[in-house]
């Protein structure tokens, strides 16, 4: 596991929310499985953890193909938990090849004009 603490340069940091972002690295696949987050005075505010799950994506190979998270704000004794299997159909996160043809139409699901057609 890798550990980072990312922050705002001084000069950039005033009014900003968080004083300190401590990030820890899944080193097989260079992605974050918790974050911690410090309010302005560093008292610890957020935690947020993130489940990886790990499958067969074409294209990309063994690798995560979904996640789940969680939440805690330690400050206001609030948690928010979110999970991409966890909807009606047990569909998990499409990623690159895994993506039904239909969405690979990337002027109407990626550009302002086809998102509103969406939503109509």
């Amino acid at each position: 596991m890798a550990v980072a603490d990312a922050h705002r340069i001084a000069s950039e940091a005033a009014g900003y929310c968080y004083a300190s972002r401590v990030l820890y690295t899944d080193k097989e696949f260079w992605n974050v499985d918790w974050v911690d987050l410090y309010d302005a005075n560093r008292k610890l505010w957020k935690s947020i953890s993130y489940f990886i799950h790990i499958g067969d994506v074409p294209g990309l190979g063994h690798t995560w193909d979904g996640v789940s998270s969680m939440a805690w704000d330690l400050q206001n004794t609030h948690m928010t938990l979110w999970s991409g299997p966890a909807n009606p159909m047990k569909v998990k996160t499409y990623l690159d090849f895994n993506a039904p043809k239909e969405y690979f139409n990337g002027v109407k699901y990626g550009s302002p004009v086809g998102l509103m057609q969406i939503m109509r």
